[in-house]
């Protein structure tokens, strides 16, 4: 049974694993909003997360903004976000989760906000920056997310080339 009070649904709440969700698979965040997660046995998570723990050692220390959590942040000038992901073969969907990360936190403390999305597997930083035109995408993209979490039924699986190696896998293709 979902809890009325821990579930994203009921209290409007959109994480940045949601935002990245989005942009992989709608069924995963329709999933995911529900507290259906099979992530913890995910071998690729799990890899995901020791890479987490093991990179940036001395910078480390996750930041809870609200609900929003980083993986380190920079304090100069401007703020300066740091997601890490264990390869690049989601980009898309994670650099729109730094983008959220990053319009959250522009909107909580009027400073100016960069992002640095990192692949220490690769020796990769790639610099990101909220636009104007990207800002309005981003607030597209939350109508729809809750359009996505309210809706019954979860979207229709769309063959995509990660979907063998998703935790949702036999929920969509078995």
């Amino acid at each position: 049974m979902i809890s009325e009070q821990s579930s994203p649904i009921y209290n409007n709440i959109i994480t940045g694993v949601m935002v990245q969700y989005y942009k992989a698979c709608h069924r995963e965040l329709w999933y995911f909003s529900r507290k259906i997660d099979f992530n913890e046995e995910n071998e690729n998570i799990r890899l995901g997360k020791m890479i987490h723990l093991n990179s940036y050692k001395r910078e480390m220390s996750e930041i809870s903004l609200g609900f929003v959590k980083f993986d380190f942040v920079e304090l100069k000038d401007s703020i300066i976000i740091s997601e890490i992901k264990k390869s690049d073969k989601l980009l898309e969907p994670a650099k729109y989760q730094l983008l959220y990360y990053i319009y959250i936190t522009e909107q909580l403390t009027n400073k100016k906000v960069f992002g640095k999305l990192r692949i220490p597997q690769k020796r990769k930083i790639i610099a990101v920056k909220l636009t104007n035109e990207l800002r309005k995408e981003i607030e597209r993209i939350l109508e729809e997310i809750r359009r996505i979490i309210e809706s019954k039924k979860p979207p229709k699986p769309q063959r995509k080339a990660y979907c063998t190696n998703c935790a949702y896998f036999f929920f969509c293709w078995v």
